[in-house]
């Protein structure tokens, strides 16, 4: 175990992940400290429990779309009753050594399920770019009500957000960007503009001839204890069946997300003996468990954090913890320091994500590969943004079974 490799791991990944836990858990409807104790969960008590040593545990941009339709139709306290059951069903899994199920979904409705989550985290957190709240419509409505959003854009709020946008979109391209993440840059950048111009206290100001605001609204609140944040499941309505479509949905999501970003690892990792599938759903499934019982959110093994602490030189689990240690002490330590966060520049992160999620790229990609591949694609990316993930989902694996059945049939012939 070399410890010098994995503190420097753990804490530059611990950069990168405090913005992106604020901003995905503020997208799902989560307080923001959830985010962060997501994450602080999975690291200390996911590392030690047979996970796969390079993972990353935590909220994810992947698990937006499926905690906050979960939020809006339960509650929060309901959804986290929700996330309970959910996580014993991935031990169960786990226990029952079935998590190679998972390898089975075709990679065409997987990367469709992803493209159309980055899709819909773009255009919501567009409005949130300008800072402009939109009503609670479908998919398509937001997208259609854009060019009037825009017209209704707060310019301050809006500026900060562009200016972070470039910087998230650019920042890669400098050589600095192998020690300072530019989520970190822009977080550490929003702090000290609002903290010397006061931008988190209500004020009106005039631009173009029109009145605008800019409120505590706008920004995130932490509470000042972190004790203060937990916050306990409500079981009253769990077996009804809104409630249970939500445990089949995080189950099925959070553990397939999850077990491909290990079976990434063993790949990347190929001198390394393999990680157990089954070990890391486990100890997947009980960091849930403790964190949805404590007011957290659902968590996975999250690809992109994943990565960088491999690139960073991790070399076993204890990386992980350190990263969710040091979190734990920027919630003790700094809680005050973090209202400075505009929402407008969570917004600029979560998009940069939603892009790398949901890239042109993708339908290129899958459209080269042939109609087997591209239709499941893209009627699982067309029924979730139209209706829902389980919808888009369930239709891409009809498309794909369809095909296969037919390709069978005419090979028989």
């Amino acid at each position: 175990m070399n410890l010098r490799k994995n503190l420097i791991s753990g804490f530059s990944v611990s950069l990168l992940a405090l913005p992106l836990c604020l901003g995905i858990a503020v997208a799902s409807h989560f307080p923001p400290i959830a985010g962060i104790i997501t994450a602080i969960v999975g690291g200390l008590i996911a590392s030690f429990l047979g996970s796969s040593p390079y993972t990353i545990k935590g909220p994810a941009a992947g698990m937006i779309v499926v905690v906050l339709a979960a939020v809006m139709e339960l509650g929060y306290e309901k959804t986290l009753a929700v996330g309970a059951v959910a996580a014993v069903l991935q031990i169960a899994i786990a226990l029952c050594r079935q998590a190679t199920v998972a390898e089975k979904i075709p990679g065409s409705v997987i990367h469709g399920m992803l493209t159309a989550v980055g899709l819909i985290i773009v255009i919501k957190q567009i409005y949130v770019l300008m800072g402009v709240h939109h009503i609670k419509v479908s998919i398509p409505q937001l997208f259609l009500n854009l060019p009037y959003a825009l017209t209704q854009m707060n310019p301050l709020i809006f500026l900060l957000g562009c200016i972070a946008l470039l910087v998230n979109v650019t920042w890669n391209k400098v050589a600095l960007s192998r020690y300072i993440p530019a989520t970190l840059l822009t977080l550490v950048g929003i702090i000290v503009v609002t903290a010397y111009f006061g931008f988190n206290h209500d004020f009106v100001y005039e631009f173009a001839g029109k009145i605008y605001m800019v409120s505590a609204e706008d920004y995130i609140d932490l509470p000042t204890h972190v004790l203060s944040a937990i916050r306990f499941p409500d079981f009253s309505d769990v077996l009804s069946f809104t409630s249970l479509k939500h445990i089949f949905i995080f189950t099925l999501i959070g553990a397939t997300e999850s077990l491909l970003t290990v079976c990434a690892v063993n790949s990347i990792k190929s001198d390394q003996p393999p990680s157990d599938l089954n070990k890391d759903l486990r100890s997947l499934g009980i960091a849930n468990l403790v964190s949805s019982l404590i007011g957290g959110m659902p968590m996975i093994s999250e690809i992109v954090r994943t990565r960088a602490n491999i690139d960073y030189g991790a070399t076993s689990g204890l990386s992980n913890f350190i990263h969710g240690l040091l979190l734990l002490f920027v919630v003790l330590l700094f809680p005050d320091v973090m209202d400075y966060t505009a929402l407008t520049v969570l917004a600029a992160i979560l998009i940069v994500v939603g892009l790398r999620l949901g890239s042109p790229r993708e339908f290129m990609d899958h459209y080269q590969q042939g109609w087997a591949v591209f239709a499941p694609f893209i009627i699982t990316v067309g029924v979730t943004l139209y209706k829902d993930l389980l919808s888009g989902v369930a239709c891409g694996l009809i498309m794909h079974m369809g095909i296969q059945l037919i390709t069978l049939r005419y090979k028989r012939i």
